[in-house]
């Protein structure tokens, strides 16, 4: 889930200052319903606790704000016990809507996961026996306010918390007044050339518990959030609580059956070699695969070889290549293709050996500015492809479209969201030349919620359905998600790259599209930092392994050729079988600010646990046996991995 990571210790922290005296809070006292957001204020992002008194209802509306005819949303309703409770399903489509969930009352807090990038916009009402918290997002848009909007937060005592917003057009100032002794802290937001910059304040610290009242000044778009205490706000001061995070249970079920091929993990890599002093953290990702640019503009001599030295000393033989201008152009002439092509294929021939697939275009249902005109440069393209002699002896195949995104449309500034998500234009460049096609691939962007990141194994689901099955029982077109990221260009959050929270993302995600043993390349974008895309598993150097390049270490250490048969009963735990001879190992990830027990039906009691937290160190732990069964505990935001021999 997505958090503060503050929140992981907010109960020790309470237990410290005495702010848990019962399990529960109490119930709110209004006698009527309680909105989140007043007056027109709705939700863009984030995840809303509720603790109900009582048994009763909370209620959902929602509205389209922009791109919604083109992307379905879902919502998640997570009980105190992290188990699922209810999953809102919304369809494409423009039409404002509401859905009534059931709260039983129960001692702790549900989730109602919004998670983003989301295309609309939320009001959720809480009922008179519910109290109702927000936890935002940070740095993102979390909400859509009304003007004079007011909301409550706690300052723990003797905890040094900083209030944080991002001007994104429409809130453009906040004041937090004290509600003990009206002392003010004032917060102007300011626009910022850099994505990642915010504006913050640092509020006084107190001996005492402290509850504060912000006033939002403007209307519009709002991202706020808190950092050094809980990142929690309430529309009234008796809704504040710390959150009651009871162990969570999982039992993972492991099974004999082949599922397939556990895909090629890598990343998106730089055109040129690297230097020689990145070379041995490079090394150390374990990376199968790799995501490339091909220019038709920059000689072939360099490309030549930094593809053999990542071939030869990385022993990376699978990639996917885009074919652009210099500086990544999307769109370039079919002349200019016919020429990259030539040189694509020249080069391939002296890499020699390997699996190159080539896109023609680089998300073209983003950057082209119809189909038609796509179709028409993809004809031309793989015509001079085709006619160009060696290139499938050269390893070299057609992928197609590149997509940004698949089931979901890409971020145009047109209104036509639907007509071009990469699903429609994958499937009309099928049903024109078929087997003349062999791999399908897409970029999958802004699944920026952990919860939401199930999505993965739904698009891969949608691809292999529309490609069918080959006469080996495999998807009949290779599958390629061969670039993704939590965010994509520099709409990015440090709080999500540069911590934990990008190192459980990124095994979430390869868990999930490793599932159903049907994708062929999994890539994350990119290898380290560039300048204004501070986005990679190292840093600019390629010097230094930020949390997620620790995860990918820990992923390849880890790393199975095949998937077996697995179920789980957990939500807030992910979890995937891999094998390699009599080898198997549980691979899985605790994404929940809890701590859970995990057991495992179906491996054997003699097994080795290795985690991976916070602090990106690695540990070891013990299993306990019971009923045959290994069971582990899982720390909060932990990484593990549960080997064994079959």
């Amino acid at each position: 889930m997505r958090r503060g990571h503050t929140l992981a210790i907010v109960t020790a922290l309470a237990l410290a200052v005495g702010l848990v005296a019962v399990s529960t809070p109490p119930p709110a006292q209004a006698a009527s319903t309680t909105p989140l957001l007043s007056g027109t204020g709705m939700v863009r992002a984030g995840h809303v606790w509720l603790s109900a008194g009582a048994d009763e209802t909370v209620s959902v509306d929602w509205k389209p704000v922009w791109a919604a005819d083109g992307n379905a949303e879902q919502l998640y309703l997570v009980n105190p016990a992290g188990s699922l409770s209810a999953q809102v399903d919304i369809p494409a489509g423009t039409a404002a809507s509401s859905r009534t969930l059931n709260l039983a009352k129960a001692a702790g807090d549900y989730t109602l996961a919004v998670p983003g990038y989301s295309f609309r916009s939320y009001q959720v009402t809480a009922g008179p026996n519910t109290a109702i918290q927000l936890e935002p997002t940070k740095v993102h848009p979390t909400a859509q306010l009304a003007a004079g909007t007011q909301l409550y937060f706690r300052v723990g005592a003797n905890q040094q918390a900083t209030l944080c917003g991002k001007y994104h057009g429409g809130v453009s100032s906040m004041q937090a007044v004290r509600v003990s002794d009206n002392t003010s802290a004032n917060l102007a937001l300011r626009s910022y050339s850099q994505y990642p910059q915010y504006d913050k304040v640092s509020l006084p610290v107190s001996a005492t518990d402290q509850v504060w009242r912000v006033t939002f000044g403007g209307s519009g778009k709002a991202a706020f959030w808190l950092d050094g205490t809980a990142n929690l706000f309430a529309p009234k001061a008796e809704h504040l609580h710390p959150l009651a995070l009871p162990t969570g249970q999982a039992t993972v079920t492991v099974g004999t059956t082949k599922v397939g091929p556990s895909p090629h993990v890598g990343v998106a890599m730089p055109y040129y070699a690297p230097p020689a002093s990145a070379v041995p953290t490079m090394n150390s990702l374990g990376l199968d695969s790799a995501s490339y640019y091909t220019f038709h503009d920059a000689g072939a001599a360099n490309e030549v070889s930094f593809r053999k030295y990542y071939k030869q000393t990385m022993g990376i033989t699978t990639d996917v290549t885009l074919l652009a201008g210099t500086n990544r152009s999307s769109v370039i002439s079919t002349s200019a293709a016919a020429s990259g092509v030539d040189k694509f294929v020249s080069t391939m021939k002296q890499v020699n050996g390997g699996t190159h697939y080539l896109s023609f275009a680089d998300e073209p249902n983003l950057n082209f500015t119809t189909y038609a005109a796509y179709a028409a440069y993809f004809d031309s393209a793989l015509r001079r492809l085709e006619s160009t002699s060696g290139a499938r002896e050269a390893g070299v195949r057609v992928a197609v479209p590149a997509s940004s995104r698949f089931v979901g449309a890409p971020f145009r500034t047109d209104s036509n969201f639907a007509a071009n998500r990469g699903i429609v234009w994958t499937q009309q460049l099928l049903n024109t030349y078929g087997d003349r096609i062999d791999a399908v691939a897409w970029h999958e962007w802004a699944v920026r919620d952990l919860l939401a990141t199930r999505q993965y194994r739904d698009s891969i689901k949608a691809a292999a359905d529309m490609v069918g099955t080959g006469p080996d029982g495999r998807p009949a077109k290779s599958l390629l998600i061969d670039q993704t990221n939590i965010s994509s260009g520099t709409d990015l959050s440090p709080y999500e790259q540069d911590t934990q929270y990008a190192a459980l993302w990124w095994t979430s995600v390869v868990v999930n599209s490793s599932a159903d043993g049907t994708l062929e390349v999994l890539n994350w974008f990119k290898i380290a930092d560039e300048g204004s895309y501070p986005k990679g598993m190292l840093n600019e150097s390629g010097t230094k392994v930020k949390p997620v390049g620790a995860a990918q270490q820990f992923i390849s250490d880890h790393w199975g050729g095949q998937v077996y048969q697995s179920s789980n009963t957990s939500f807030e735990v992910d979890a995937v079988q891999l094998g390699e001879g009599s080898k198997r190992v549980l691979l899985g990830v605790n994404k929940s600010d809890r701590a859970q027990q995990v057991t495992i039906s179906g491996a054997v009691c003699q097994a080795q646990v290795e985690l991976l937290g916070p602090d990106s160190k690695r540990r070891t732990a013990t299993v306990d046996c019971q009923g045959g069964a290994p069971r582990l505990a899982v720390p909060a935001q932990t990484i593990f991995a549960v080997t064994w021999n079959a």
